[in-house]
Order: structure tokens, then sequence, then C-alpha cells
């Protein structure tokens, strides 16, 4: 993510708060490089367990600090796209709790970055 050029997608269901402070970090340099970043993640009302509270604030703090924060009412996928060519897709969340069944897989692929992306935004 470090080296995307123009945009980053990040689908991630739930927020941490320590992910949020540490990708907020890591994409500062990028953003002010002009890099778009874009959060696909569940509305805090809709999340099936934490504090609406939290998910709200760090939705917020996403926001306060540049990012597009897309809700979706269903779970999102847990993905992210950098440049719409590098894929990263699996089982992980992102940008929440880490789970001992997290996986990962990087494809370099234009047109599987569309398909996944057309996918998300159908919903």
């Amino acid at each position: 993510m470090v080296g995307a050029e123009s945009e980053v997608i990040i689908s991630s269901p739930g927020l941490d708060q320590d992910k949020v402070a540490r990708i907020i970090k890591i994409m500062k340099s990028r953003q002010e490089a002009g890099v778009k970043i874009n959060i696909i993640t569940e509305r805090p009302e809709d999340r099936h367990f934490g504090d609406i509270i939290i998910n709200q604030f760090l939705s917020q703090q996403l926001m306060d600090n540049g990012m597009v924060v897309t809700y979706f009412q269903d779970e999102a996928e847990h993905f992210a796209v950098i440049d719409k060519t590098i894929v990263w897709h699996g089982g992980m969340n992102l940008l929440g709790k880490e789970d001992i069944y997290d996986n990962l897989i990087r494809i370099k692929d234009v047109k599987v970055a569309e398909e996944l992306l057309a996918m998300a935004f159908s919903k």
C-alpha cells in the first residue's frame, strides 16, 4: 500500500482502533502525494458485535484524515485493491480484529481487480 500511486480501496467489515491508527499513519505520505483512499465497511449500527459509538468514532477518524468511508448494510468483503491492479483478497479483516484463520492472497491482475470492485460496489 505504501507504494500506491493513485488509489487504495480497502474493504473491511470491522474496524479496530490500532489498525485504523496504523493505516492513517502509513497512508499519510501517500495521501499527500495525491493517492485517494476509500474504506468500505459496515455501518456502525449494523455491526453484530462491538460498540456502535467506537465504530462511529473510528469511521469518523478515517474521514477526518481524508479517507472516503463507504458503508454497506450487508457484510463487506475482505480485500484491498491498489491502483486498480494489485488485489489482496481473503479472510483477513484488514482494519478489524485479527483471527487465527486470517489469510490473504495477492494477485496482480487488472481484470480481477475490476471484477472484484464491480461485485463490491453492486451490493
